[in-house]
């Protein structure tokens, strides 16, 4: 994958979002999931759900990976088309623009003291109930949310495609790449959790 890639994607996702009424492969894959989880349920019965347990998230990845990797598999041998499954891939998983929509929803009617249209806007990106949430406990709510959301939707896809992209070419020059790969699965969590942090400091930060 090159860096190119990335950024376009990236790009993309700043312009375009995720326009309502369109097909979703993340929509998909969660149609899949909840097909495929009482497959699992059922063979449990059988089998122990303990052991339908290690089975169905390694079904579900297994599902989601091969859908991605045959659709590069049948885009294979032209160039451009590859290129164009590959930022749509990358575009589907970033959630960049959206967050800041969903945010912005929440944030707007609140400064204007509309809390309970910024209560009816952030109940649609939280579990909890919203209706009788003060000005302070809204605004909270948001930060943590798009926080939370922030790994998932823009710092995990951006971090692992980087490592498979342009961005890790240094690293294949080095005399200590092996060590890098041997590690990188342990150091992963750590760098995300600081970029995290830093992330939510500064919208705490800001608001």
């Amino acid at each position: 994958m090159d860096a190119g890639l990335l950024a376009a994607a990236f790009a993309l996702d700043l312009i375009l979002g995720d326009p309502r009424g369109l097909p979703h492969p993340v929509r998909g894959f969660g149609w899949m999931v909840s097909r495929i989880e009482n497959i699992w349920r059922r063979v449990g019965e059988r089998i122990g759900q303990r052991t339908a347990g290690v089975g169905f998230p390694l079904t579900a990845v297994a599902a989601g990976t091969g859908c991605v990797c045959a659709s590069l598999w049948l885009a294979s041998g032209h160039t451009i088309v590859v290129a164009v499954v590959t930022v749509y891939w990358i575009y589907s998983l970033l959630a960049v623009r959206d967050l800041d929509i969903e945010a912005r929803a929440v944030i707007v009617p609140l400064q204007c003291g509309n809390l309970l249209e910024a209560r009816e806007k952030l109940s649609r990106i939280v579990g909890r109930d919203t209706s009788h949430l003060n000005e302070r406990e809204i605004l909270r709510a948001v930060i943590e949310t798009v926080g939370e959301n922030l790994n998932d939707g823009v710092v995990a896809p951006l971090f692992y495609c980087g490592l498979a992209s342009g961005c890790a070419k240094p690293w294949r020059n080095c005399a200590g790449f092996g060590r890098f790969l041997r590690r990188r699965t342990s150091y992963s969590p750590g760098v995300k959790g600081r970029l995290m942090s830093r992330s939510r400091i500064c919208a705490a930060t800001e608001s």
